[in-house]
């Protein structure tokens, strides 16, 4: 049942107490239509209302009449303040960090559809079909759904020029980006069109035209037939072409790992297995230049590791690096107010490949705890690295064993810090991430003299007993004991002279945890 009404028609039971003025669109002529719906079971209070012209959404009591907010994205802080003060007693006030919500009451950003967390290891049913298809046709299978949803039957797909295909798909993309008042009027322009150069064509022709053996598809010159090809026709484009399952998590939309990885590689070319003959030739890194995270240290010692989890049999190395911050969307103020955070993975691609290489894993607000995608992530990862686990690989055609292995991890001071659990620390002792140092007391030391800096610039070496050179583990960096400092601390070091000093030093997580057990020891004996 459709819940675009106009506003004085809207059912009693679902606008309450609030008076029509309340739920016409301001900025559009009297009587336009609008989507009615509630937000649901956490705020039976609530409706939502988003004109059908403008787009324009907003909020309205349905029980006190006194709340409204003309925004275009939620206000969730008033809607939040209007629950507790007159709603408390209709459900309890929800946590910020509340795992489910649905899709009415999610941020603007958060636009994927839930799917069940049990089922998220699973390709999605649209997937597992192209995949399917894929691996048997090729290429072809792209042309067989077009075929299917202009003509009922992927018969007709030998028939199809490949151009044809290629527009097919840029309309569908193009039709789910419109409204729906602009599809019904892409409907109507393109029956125009068609119509009138129909009508020139008959009369510009003065002899027969010869019979093609090309197949020309329809245009959607109604709004069914659109909706039948494109969007929700049972053989449709849009059905036909794969999907990821996206689920809700923690309160952050999350695609499974499993979903990423099947979709880049069945994309994936030629080149980026070849990259991998000279490994598999001789298993020696000698004479490859480290032009690629592939030839790097850390790519080879991966790339050994994936042919040792499979018993030596030929696996592909998948190699990719995480990224992950906060940001401010382009609808705020710049205050840090509604800010987002987003988790992607960029897989490695050989030097001269050009093609999409990262994906989005999770999007969540800034102020959710984050560590549940960290550890749906972990388990989603050790489920691809246990051997013999395959995947549909475009350039080679056919389904081959695979190992995903993380590369690095990149992320800013204040993120990493958050996502270790590890307090922000300031510039003084916590300049450089891992290490402890007192930077204001070494930086003269630690920073590269003239001698040094030349080296450095003509990829020399240089013996100097001045500087460290920008390198932490230099004797040179000294500084002195702060107050209060505790004397039997692991940490102490001696200078030349045998006096106890600081030396830079990385810490460990054990180093940490001793750290605070000293600290509240002798915190418990003042």
């Amino acid at each position: 049942m459709s819940n675009w009404f106009s506003p004085e028609n809207i059912p009693l039971l679902l606008k309450g107490n609030a008076p029509d003025s309340e739920l016409w669109c301001i900025d559009c002529p009297l009587g336009t239509a609008v989507h009615c719906t509630l937000v649901g079971q956490k705020y039976p209070w609530c409706i939502q209302i988003i004109c059908d012209k403008c787009s324009v959404r907003w909020f309205s009591c349905r029980v006190c009449c006194n709340y409204r907010s003309r925004c275009r994205i939620f206000d969730l802080r008033r809607r939040g303040r209007h629950h507790k003060s007159y709603h408390s007693d209709c459900g309890g006030f929800p946590d910020a960090d509340a795992v489910e919500d649905d899709k009415n009451s999610s941020p603007s950003f958060l636009v994927y559809d839930s799917e069940p967390v049990d089922n998220m290891t699973n390709h999605s049913r649209s997937s597992s079909t192209f995949f399917d298809r894929l691996s048997v046709v090729g290429p072809k299978a792209v042309t067989d759904i077009v075929a299917k949803a202009h003509f009922g039957n992927d018969l007709y797909a030998d028939r199809l020029r490949f151009a044809d295909v290629l527009d097919q798909l840029a309309m569908t993309g193009f039709i789910f980006g419109l409204t729906r008042n602009q599809r019904e009027e892409f409907a109507r322009v393109a029956d125009t069109i068609v119509r009138n150069t129909e009508e020139r064509v008959s009369r510009l022709s003065s002899q027969d035209v010869s019979c093609t053996t090309f197949e020309i598809c329809a245009v959607p010159a109604t709004m069914p037939l659109l909706r039948s090809i494109y969007m929700d026709g049972r053989s449709s484009i849009y059905n036909g072409l794969p999907r990821p399952s996206v689920t809700m998590l923690g309160g952050h939309t999350y695609m499974p790992l499993k979903e990423i990885v099947a979709h880049h590689l069945a994309f994936a070319t030629i080149e980026e297995v070849s990259v991998f003959d000279d490994f598999f030739r001789d298993n020696s890194r000698e004479g490859l230049i480290p032009n690629s995270l592939y030839n790097s240290v850390a790519g080879y010692e991966r790339i050994q590791e994936a042919q040792t989890c499979n018993n030596f049999l030929r696996t592909i190395p998948v190699l990719a690096a995480l990224w992950s911050d906060g940001f401010e969307p382009s609808t705020s103020s710049k205050d840090n107010r509604g800010s987002g955070w987003i988790l992607t993975i960029t897989f490695c691609r050989p030097v001269g490949v050009n093609r999409r290489s990262t994906y989005v894993i999770a999007l969540g607000e800034a102020k959710l705890d984050h560590n549940i995608v960290f550890e749906q992530f972990a388990k989603d990862l050790k489920d691809l690295q246990q051997g013999d686990v395959f995947f549909f690989h475009g350039g080679l055609s056919k389904s081959v064993r695979c190992h995903v292995e993380i590369l690095s991890v990149l992320q800013d001071q204040p993120e990493r810090r958050s996502s270790t659990c590890i307090g922000m620390g300031n510039a003084t002792y916590s300049m450089r991430w891992g290490y402890s140092a007192h930077t204001e007391e070494i930086f003269d030391k630690l920073k590269a003299c003239s001698a040094c800096y030349e080296a450095l610039l003509s990829g020399t070496t240089c013996e100097c007993s001045t500087c460290a050179c920008w390198d932490y583990s230099k004797p040179v960096l000294e500084s002195s004991i702060p107050k209060n400092f505790p004397l039997d601390s692991e940490v102490l070091q001696m200078d030349a002279s045998g006096k106890p000093c600081l030396r830079p030093f990385s810490y460990s997580f054990e180093q940490l945890q001793s750290a605070c057990e000293l600290s509240l020891k002798k915190l418990s004996a003042q």
